[in-house]
């Protein structure tokens, strides 16, 4: 038995050094058939422990019926364990984030990545690089797409911005920088990047510099960029602790809004660029302030007690307000509604209502 314990440890090496991936003893599954075993892989077959061949007289063979039998217990006794390549793993999940006009999302994950479409919700396709992605930023839902590493094993170096073309499966531009990359943020003509304490913006066609703001220290990579073709806005973090910058390209004016004393947690735009929202990295208040003026127009009260606020998003519309947290919540406010109260829940999804069933259809 030890003898044949000592071959059985061989065979399992040997296949290792040809299967990519990691043994899991911890793991027992049956070898039910040759395909599910693999190639290679050690089992029990018609050799005793001691090495010899079991031999059977043709007298004694059992009848079909009861040599499958045989075989089922056999099988339920075993304990073999599964090689299990890096393919058949479960995927871990780096990065996702909606597009320009929110009808799809896409997925970094630890070997490539995933674009889905939200109604109906589906996958729409995905690329196996076999190696992380760490930023999946798309331009609305054409070919073209903004890739950062990520992962214990990421695809390009985190301190790149390679920019996908899907349609030609390869990088057509690449920008590099001396640190790594915390965020990315498309539109039709612009290329924003975000650094620990800077943000660059870059001209899509030839990737030219063409302006870099300086930062507060910026570990979540806050930006928001207004997608909408006439409003070239751009908002991010301040020199300033809890200070916002609104660039208005178009109108070549720069706005400093003091929104909260504490550090920004969170901040978007509208789509038309015109309303600024942001969130403390207390948790608390919400604040809407014109992104022309600075004037803060709004205040909402997400909760008394302190929390981390993942997202704030405006509806298309800008008639309302959601923001999600780790409270386990999600809250929606009406920006329309007088003095910047909270809505109440059943009168914030009656209103909804409408909004939803226009969309919906």
């Amino acid at each position: 038995l030890g003898l044949y314990g000592t071959r059985w440890t061989t065979a399992v090496l040997a296949t290792l050094r040809g299967v990519r991936g990691e043994w899991n003893p911890a793991v027992p599954v049956r070898a039910s058939s040759a395909e599910e075993r693999g190639p290679g892989q050690a089992r029990f077959g018609r050799h005793a422990p001691g090495g010899r061949p079991l031999r059977r007289a043709a007298s004694a063979r059992a009848p079909p019926d009861a040599r499958h039998r045989r075989r089922t217990d056999q099988k339920k006794k075993m304990n073999v364990y599964r090689v299990y390549p890096s393919a058949s793993r479960p995927t871990e999940m780096l990065f996702v984030a909606f597009n320009q006009d929110s009808g799809c999302f896409a997925c970094g994950t630890d070997s490539g990545f995933r674009i889905y479409n939200v109604d109906p919700f589906k996958e729409t396709f995905k690329r196996n690089f076999n190696n992380g992605i760490g930023i999946v930023e798309m331009l609305f839902r054409c070919n073209l797409l903004a890739l950062v590493g990520g992962g214990n094993s990421p695809r390009y170096p985190p301190n790149k911005v390679m920019i996908w073309d899907d349609h030609q499966n390869r990088c057509v531009g690449e920008l590099s920088f001396r640190s790594d990359v915390r965020a990315v943020k498309l539109r039709r003509d612009r290329v924003v990047v975000v650094l620990a304490t800077k943000v660059y913006v870059y001209r899509f066609s030839d990737l030219k510099l063409l302006d870099q703001i300086d930062t507060q220290p910026n570990p979540r990579g806050l930006v928001a960029l207004c997608p909408h073709p006439k409003h070239n806005v751009l908002a991010c973090p301040g020199v300033t602790r809890g200070h916002a910058r609104v660039e208005l390209y178009d109108a070549r004016k720069s706005t400093v809004v003091a929104a909260h004393e504490s550090d920004l947690a969170r901040l978007a735009l509208s789509g038309d660029g015109s309303l600024l929202a942001t969130a403390s990295d207390k948790g608390t208040l919400i604040r809407v302030f014109d992104s022309h003026s600075g004037a803060q127009l709004r205040e909402f009260r997400r909760g008394v007690d302190r929390a981390l606020v993942y997202s704030i998003v405006f509806c298309p519309e800008t008639k309302y307000l959601a923001c999600s947290s780790d409270k386990g919540t999600v809250h929606v406010f009406n920006l329309k509604s007088e003095g910047g109260r909270v809505v109440a829940p059943n009168a914030s999804s009656n209103r909804l209502a409408p909004y939803v069933e226009d969309h919906a259809s």
